[in-house]
Formats: structure tokens, C-alpha cells, sequence
């Protein structure tokens, strides 16, 4: 999530020194483009960084899996959920109710 915010920044600013070249700052140029870099490289950072799941989004699944009468494989998805989100405390709660 940082990255992203960094490589937005530095695209702006990219632009920012971009346009004080045009007006005839030969210097802003140099910036602009060293800005432009530094972008692409937070960008690709950012990329690169592998994407969480979305815990509410594994509860509804257990409950899904629970309506489907598959309660062991329910209980492996909500550890899994607990395990990345120890902060979700619905995903704890239905646990401890699946127990």
C-alpha cells in the first residue's frame, strides 16, 4: 500500500518538475525524469508485494462451507483467517462456535 502511495507522488512530482521544464528550467528536467524513476520503481514494488485476502470475504466462505455441510474444511478457512487477521474477531467468534 505504500508503495503505491509513494509511486503516486512521485508521478506528480514528476509532472510537477515536467511542466517548471517547459517554462524553461533546464535543471527541472533532470528532476522530472529522476522523479519518473523513482515512480516506476515504487510501482513495480508495489506490485510485487503479494495481495492479503480479505477476511470477511474467507468468513462468508466459511459460512458458506458450513451451509454446505463441509464444517471440517469451514474450520481450516477460518484458522487460516484468524492466523492472517488476528484482529477479525467474527472469524474468531464463529471458530470458537464451530468448535
Amino acid at each position: 500500500m505504500w508503495a503505491r502511495q509513494w509511486s503516486r507522488a512521485a508521478f506528480v512530482i514528476a509532472v510537477l518538475f515536467a511542466t517548471l521544464g517547459a517554462w524553461g528550467l533546464a535543471e527541472a528536467w533532470s528532476l522530472a525524469v529522476l522523479s519518473g524513476i523513482a515512480g516506476v520503481y515504487f510501482h513495480i514494488v508495489g506490485q510485487r508485494h503479494a495481495k492479503l485476502p480479505d477476511p470477511a470475504l474467507m468468513l462468508e466462505r466459511a459460512q458458506e462451507l458450513v451451509a454446505e455441510g463441509r464444517v471440517a474444511e469451514a474450520r481450516g478457512l477460518l484458522a487460516e483467517t484468524v492466523r492472517l487477521s488476528p484482529w477479525f474477531a467474527e472469524a474468531k467468534e464463529y471458530l470458537e462456535k464451530l468448535s
